[in-house]
């Protein structure tokens, strides 16, 4: 049954229409079907007439070919298809009986509505038009005897006629039946529309509302006026930190913190007074961790809306921000402090110049035996110790180069110590346990008194406010062999203050780090430090426990060039006497007057000036009249290179000494060029005069006799 039902299944397609159609057609061609299959043997059993046979045998096969049809999908083609065929059924009938009379000729009346209802009105009113013409076609023909027909009670013409209004009447009916369908069907296709259209924004609002949600970084809730849970949104349920189920219908002092709702809850009474939104942060500890919030609460209907952001990273990187605006300020501060240092330290230069010259000047001409003399050279030995503070300050405000050479680390110890014991109150005490043979470092003298220095001074501070305890400076080689290729010095500075806290010995050494109040320290002297050794191929280490003090440990490499210690006494200007036309410039009246008597005295035949300009005015009138030109480096409109420069426009041989407490690269290179010399200030006396022969030596062609 099933397989033999299988080819009269009705057809569906994809088009709703289309599919109401097909169905149409198939439920009139299986009754057309099924009504040749019992209309055959009745007509033949009333009538006993093979045509009959063969009409219901033309119609069977005629349906069973238009189903196929149907079923292929060809739904308008079998449409007009089986309105002809029934058409042409219908008037074969009146043919083959009783003409007009013919049961069969009263399909039209069917056909006409069948027709609109399934191709339109205007099919219907086309069907209606051609039964009307057929009808009359069967009359006359009827009339003419062409029909074989019994005698009809009314004239063939006017049965027809009256058979046309009832034609007529079928189609206004169908006419004004599918017209109203059709409006009814548009209506219900709008509507339908409509409501897809309503579903399909719905859909997209869903999709973009979660997607939103979705990409939202903020959770959501929403309270009653009471302060009640009502809902809680967000991207992801574990950012709720708790299911919903857990929150929702309880109220805010049963979820938060009783800080936090007590914030909430005044948060809410003031939206409910005035209507306008409130904004404000809190911090909350979760999972071990402080993460920092923002709340911002509007209306929404009866209800408060919360939108609560996690403000972690932006107060992260605000504080970042912060830090990094601290370190630039400090970074200036300590710029405008080294350009400030470096203005004073070339003036101090100066000073200390006129202090050295003017001692040795005494030392020279009192003699040995003179009392004035230990007097002059304890002046000059403290100077020289100024001079080095000086150079410590130009160092630290990038205006000199580094000089590397052999230091013995125990007398940087001891002279550092001699001015650090000012600074630091006698209740700290200060053991110093250095060993007097401990080998040199290659190391820059300003550096190794910049080491020792910031240590004890940071060894200090950490006892400070407990104002009394023992800072212990030791200073030896491991191992001691004097052969010892790999040997190193080891310095070590320890304090029995409180120590540092486990978590800040990572830390120690980062640029800007500081434990101490602000305002107490800038975080960069141990940083320094830790360059400075990292410099010299060197190690720092620290070991502290709080409570119980604090050591660093620096240990460099020996230096592969023997020491040389700087001779205590000196005889001054021996050998040194010349002849010569010299320029001696500088912006100080002291060293101008030092250095014309110094050079005066040995021979030289002088000219002093402190302006550069008016110099280089004398110099053009008389190139020839100047064998040798001494100039300072900072002087005000023309500075020492600029001025030599411009002479050696004239006479390209000129011999030059450029004298300045500013050693750079810019001094370095003036230095390497052919006839040219630099001294740094303050200058020494007999270097200077050593120069001035060596240089008129030279450019007279004489042998050159050293001092």
């Amino acid at each position: 049954m099933a397989v033999l039902a299988g080819p009269f299944r009705p057809p569906v397609f994809d088009d709703a229409e289309k599919t109401h159609i097909a169905l149409i057609l198939h439920y009139f061609l299986l009754g057309g079907l099924l009504l040749s299959g019992i209309g055959a043997p009745v007509l033949f059993f009333i009538r006993a007439n093979p045509l009959d046979l063969l009409a219901c045998l033309l119609a069977a096969i005629n349906n069973l070919i238009l189903l196929q049809l149907l079923r292929r999908g060809l739904v308008r083609t079998v449409g007009y298809l089986s309105l002809f065929a029934f058409w042409a059924l219908n008037t074969l009938f009146p043919f083959l009986q009783e003409g007009l009379l013919a049961t069969p000729l009263y399909g039209y009346f069917v056909l006409i509505p069948f027709a609109g209802f399934l191709l339109g009105w205007r099919a219907g009113f086309l069907m209606t038009v051609i039964c009307i013409v057929s009808g009359y076609a069967i009359a006359l023909a009827q009339i003419f005897g062409l029909i074989s027909a019994t005698v009809e009670p009314f004239d063939p013409l006017f049965h027809w006629t009256s058979a046309t209004i009832f034609l007529l009447l079928s189609f206004l009916t169908q006419y004004h039946i599918d017209k109203t369908l059709r409006r009814i069907t548009s209506e219900q296709k709008k509507e339908l529309a409509m409501r897809r259209a309503t579903e399909a924004a719905l859909r997209e609002s869903e999709a973009r509302n979660t997607a939103f949600l979705h990409a939202n970084p903020d959770i959501m809730f929403l309270f009653s006026p009471d302060g009640i849970f009502l809902d809680g949104q967000a991207s992801n349920e574990h950012r709720l930190l708790m299911p919903r189920e857990q929150f929702l219908g309880r109220s805010i002092e049963q979820i938060l913190p009783d800080y936090l709702a007590k914030t909430t809850r005044e948060r809410i009474l003031r939206i409910r007074e005035t209507g306008q939104p409130e904004l404000y942060e809190y911090q909350l500890e979760l999972e071990g961790a402080t993460r920092y919030f923002e709340t911002r609460m509007v209306p929404c209907g009866a209800n408060i809306l919360a939108i609560v952001r996690d403000a972690t990273d932006r107060k992260i990187a605000e504080e970042e921000r912060r830090r990094i605006e601290q370190r630039l300020l400090q970074n200036e501060r300590l710029h405008a402090i080294g350009t400030l240092a470096g203005g004073i330290a070339h003036d101090f230069n100066n000073i200390l110049a006129g202090i050295l010259g003017y001692a040795d000047l005494i030392v020279r001409r009192a003699g040995s035996d003179s009392p004035f003399t230990q007097p002059a050279q304890n002046i000059r030995a403290a100077a020289e110790r100024a001079a080095e503070l000086v150079k410590q300050i130009l160092s630290f405000s990038r205006q000199t180069t580094e000089e590397v050479r052999p230091i013995q680390l125990q007398y940087t110890v001891r002279e550092s110590l001699s001015l650090l014991r000012e600074l630091i109150p006698p209740a700290i005490a200060i053991v110093e346990e250095t060993d007097p043979f401990c080998r040199s470092v290659m190391i820059d003298a300003t550096h190794a008194h910049q080491l020792v220095t910031n240590l004890v001074v940071n060894a200090f501070q950490a006892m400070q406010a407990r104002g009394t305890g023992t800072i212990r400076i030791t200073l030896h080689c491991t191992p001691p062999a004097e052969n010892a290729s790999d040997a190193t010095v080891t310095l070590t500075v320890a304090d029995d203050g409180p120590g540092i806290a486990p978590e800040h010995l990572e830390k120690i050494f980062d640029p800007f780090f500081t434990t101490k109040a602000p305002g107490e320290g800038t975080g960069l002297g141990l940083s320094i430090i830790k360059g400075l050794v990292t410099r010299y191929d060197g190690t720092i280490r620290v070991e502290s426990a709080v409570g119980q003090g604090t050591r660093f440990i620096i240990e460099l490499p020996v230096a592969t060039l023997p020491f040389r210690e700087k001779p205590l006494e000196r005889q001054l200007f021996a050998h040194l006497a010349g002849t010569g036309r010299l320029l001696f410039l500088d912006d100080e009246e002291i060293l101008v007057r030092l250095g014309s008597e110094t050079l005066t005295a040995l021979g030289y035949l002088v000219r002093t000036e402190t302006d550069p300009l008016r110099a280089l005015k004398l110099f053009r009138e008389n190139p020839d009249g100047i064998d040798l030109v001494i100039t300072d480096l900072m002087m005000p409109g023309l500075d020492g290179i600029e001025l030599i420069e411009r002479m050696r426009e004239l006479r390209p041989q000129l011999p030059a000494i450029l004298c300045s407490g500013t050693h750079n690269t810019r001094t370095a290179a003036f230095a390497k060029l052919g006839r040219s010399t630099y001294i740094g200030k303050p200058m020494e006396l007999d270097r200077l005069a050593g120069e001035v022969k060596r240089l008129l030596s030279r450019a007279a062609g004489t042998p050159e006799h050293s001092s």
